[in-house]
C-alpha cells in the first residue's frame, strides 16, 4: 500500500478523533518504532496502517477501541 493511501486511512479513521497533543508522528515501522516516543501519544505505523497508543508499550488501536484510550470528556 502507498505512503499516501496509508495517510489517508489515517486522516480518515483517526486523526480528528485524537487531540492534537496526543498526537505523535506517524511512522515506518520497517525503519523501525519512533525512537523516544512519548507516553500518552497516539503514533500511527504507515508500513501496516496501525494505530499504537503509548503508555510504556505500544497498544493497538482500532477504530472501534480508540475511545477507550481518551480522556472522558
Amino acid at each position: 500500500m502507498s505512503d499516501a493511501r496509508s495517510l489517508a486511512i489515517y486522516e480518515r479513521d483517526f486523526r480528528n478523533q485524537i487531540p492534537k497533543n496526543k498526537q505523535g508522528k506517524p511512522f515506518k515501522s520497517n525503519k523501525k518504532f519512533p525512537e523516544k516516543p512519548v507516553a500518552g501519544k497516539f503514533y500511527f505505523d504507515i508500513d501496516s496502517d496501525t494505530l499504537y497508543y503509548y503508555d510504556g508499550k505500544y497498544n493497538e488501536v482500532t477504530k472501534e477501541t480508540l475511545k477507550n484510550f481518551l480522556p472522558s470528556s
